[in-house]
């Protein structure tokens, strides 16, 4: 059986600052004011599961940098939900303008191959989405060469996405030839009755290399041709944004593109990098 989770339990306005300002320490993710709920609602359930019975003594735990509790913290935070084929648009030109246009400086410069990362990837269907166009757009042609990182600090997600199996929700936007194509339709026994399932097909599994990693911190792979960076600059404040973007910029390559979400505002426009479009840029420089 689970925890009991003492809802009676509540945190000070000083409780949450520290709380606060931990999360920024680690992870450059700034705490609004609007997220205090949800941020007392997941902690509460850690701190009946330790045993504790106030914000307080949770905090004690996080100063100490005991590592584990430091990022089963971050975990409890950072979980997002996504799913396959979010604003469509997006994919649609990356299949139809972007990958034609890298195709062909590629090839004229003789380097058949290509290189994507989707920072801050959830639990995996952003890569996936982009292994699926890859594989579309270039078939079986054995003389390209395409790899794709993900990456995302929440150590649970990751390991959710290597395994590659998704409710329906996550795949409500995939058209159908790829649903057909790409997901095998699985019935897995629960304790509410038969669910469903879809999981990815074990090639496009294995095109993507999923990666722990800290948007703070340098990313280990460099000469990136598209970079994702989508829904995940909401969570961070200017100056945070601003030290994430300029590493993202030194990891590509002098000829890419980066896309955003279509909510967000990308730091550096004009200097570091020329708008085209529908949340997508041209690296500049």
């Amino acid at each position: 059986m689970g925890e009991k989770v003492d809802n009676l339990v509540k945190i000070t306005d000083q409780e949450f600052e520290i709380i606060r300002k931990i999360m920024y320490e680690q992870t450059g993710v700034f705490l609004r004011d609007t997220k205090k709920t949800l941020v007392v609602a997941r902690l509460r359930k850690r701190l009946a599961h330790l045993g504790l019975t106030n914000f307080e003594q949770y905090i004690a735990i996080l100063k100490s940098r005991d590592k584990k509790e430091v990022e089963t913290f971050i975990n409890a935070i950072t979980t997002n939900e996504t799913n396959f084929f979010r604003h469509p648009k997006q994919f649609e030109l990356l299949l139809s303008r972007i990958l034609p246009d890298l195709r062909a400086h590629k090839t004229q410069s003789g380097q058949k191959s290509l290189c994507f990362w989707s920072a801050a990837c959830a639990t995996g269907e952003e890569p996936y989405t982009i292994a699926m166009l890859c594989r579309e757009f270039f078939g079986d042609d054995p003389s390209w060469t395409v790899r794709i990182y993900a990456s995302d600090i929440n150590s649970d997600v990751l390991a959710f996405a290597q395994q590659g199996v998704y409710a329906p929700r996550s795949v409500r936007e995939v058209p159908e030839k790829y649903l057909k194509k790409y997901f095998q339709k699985q019935e897995l026994d629960s304790a509410h009755g038969k669910e469903e399932r879809y999981k990815i097909t074990d090639d496009i599994i294995r095109q993507v290399q999923f990666r722990q990693h800290n948007l703070l911190t340098p990313f280990v792979v460099n000469h990136i041709d598209v970079v994702f960076f989508r829904n995940a600059m909401i969570y961070f404040d200017d100056t945070s944004k601003r030290d994430v973007l300029k590493r993202i910029y030194h990891n590509m390559a002098s000829y890419s593109y980066i896309f955003i979400s279509l909510a967000e505002n990308l730091p550096y426009r004009g200097a570091l990098f020329e708008f085209i479009g529908m949340g997508i840029y041209h690296r500049t420089g």
